[in-house]
């Protein structure tokens, strides 16, 4: 894959990514693996320019991690 091509891909992933609301994402802590904790990928998706990210978890109920995370001011991403 040439340069060009790959930095016109990203962009225009960035671009698809503002105002998107992440309807299904598991993240830390949980007995399996994941790449990052519910701070670091509300963090992740603010940048992003995201809406929203719906957590989920097959161990415990996710309503009480929601509450711990920062609600987030104009332009930042929202966790349920």
């Amino acid at each position: 894959m040439d340069e060009k091509f790959s930095a016109d891909l990203a962009r225009a992933a960035d671009e698809l990514l503002k105002g998107a609301i992440e309807l299904h994402l598991h993240s830390a802590p949980s007995i399996f693996e994941r790449r990052a904790d519910d701070t670091l990928v509300l963090a992740e998706a603010s940048a992003a320019g995201m809406r929203a990210l719906v957590l989920k978890n097959h161990e415990v109920e996710t309503a009480a991690r929601v509450q711990l995370l920062p609600e987030g001011g104009p332009g930042e991403a929202r966790a349920y």
